[in-house]
């Protein structure tokens, strides 16, 4: 198993943040001095335990008061946490991307499918739902309720 790591990349307009590997109780946020937006990248990511979980929210209340915080890439598994978890998103947080996963019954496939701002998602919460196909050429279903899991979305 490949261990935790966060890359940190610094430009004169942002932070820039890639994770890998799992997000568990070994997981270590760097500490930022200064104050410029993060752009967030975990599509990396290949675990997230809930020691992680504790970890991530506790790193963005440290940073609330930072510009912006911008996530790219964002596992299922975060996304099914921004509605339900208190602190998961911090009001300065704004989300890129994300994943959605498909399922196809037909073949047993299963694939994950990034949403982008402004294409498949709006800010006002509106939704482009591509069509996604399985190896047969059939389409596939999301794999999640979708009031629940896009409900981070709505102003």
């Amino acid at each position: 198993m490949i261990p935790f790591e966060a890359k940190l990349k610094s430009t004169p307009v942002e932070h820039i943040l890639t994770l890998s590997g799992p997000l568990d109780e070994s997981a270590e946020l760097p500490k930022l001095k200064e104050k410029k937006n993060i752009r967030v990248h975990l599509g990396r990511l290949t675990h997230v335990s809930s020691h992680g979980i504790k970890i991530w929210c506790k790193w963005l209340l440290e940073h609330d008061q930072w510009p912006a915080i911008l996530l790219e890439e964002c596992p299922h598994l975060f996304v099914r946490n921004f509605s339900s978890l208190k602190g998961f998103l911090t009001p300065n947080v704004s989300v890129l991307s994300f994943y959605v996963p498909f399922y196809s019954e037909a073949t047993d496939e299963a694939k994950d499918v990034l949403f982008l701002r402004e294409r498949e998602f709006k800010k006002d919460g509106s939704l482009n739902i591509p069509k996604v196909m399985d190896s047969r050429g059939q389409a596939m279903e999301m794999d999640v309720i979708e009031a629940k899991y896009f409900s981070f979305l709505k102003p």
